[in-house]
């Protein structure tokens, strides 16, 4: 199971349960979703999650409604092309692997880094940085 996939099927287990619990398998790649699930949390996507014994315990924010868009090609995007990037559509979460780990873009375009655009979350409503 490549990374994308996992990640495409941790977000379809968030969006589709109606409780707070979200069961993973074992070969899950918990770094990278802690990293992920950090991102979510920053920008109130999440309340609060908690990883223990293959299982995912995460308090939803039910009030916001988002989307995931996967590329089908991993893009590079350098920092002055992210930053133009973000620019053009700022109300999305943008996630880059940097040399830093997985970022969210805004973090990335401060640091002035650029990196590989690993997925785009599409926000309904406004976002607070």
């Amino acid at each position: 199971m490549t990374f994308k996939s996992q990640i495409s099927l941790l977000f379809n287990l968030i969006k589709t349960t109606k409780e707070n619990k979200v069961l993973l398998k074992s070969n899950f790649k918990y770094y990278k979703i802690r990293d992920i699930l950090k991102i979510l949390e920053r920008y109130g996507l999440i309340h609060y999650y908690l990883i223990k014994d293959n299982t995912l315990l995460l308090y939803k924010n039910p009030s916001k409604m988002y989307e995931i868009h996967n590329f089908k090609d991993v893009k590079y995007f350098s920092a002055y092309k992210l930053r133009s990037f973000i620019r053009k559509n700022p109300a999305n979460v943008y996630v880059v692997s940097t040399t830093l780990g997985l970022i969210d873009g805004f973090k990335a375009s401060i640091n002035n880094l650029g990196g590989y655009l690993v997925f785009i979350i599409k926000v309904q409503g406004n976002i607070l940085r």
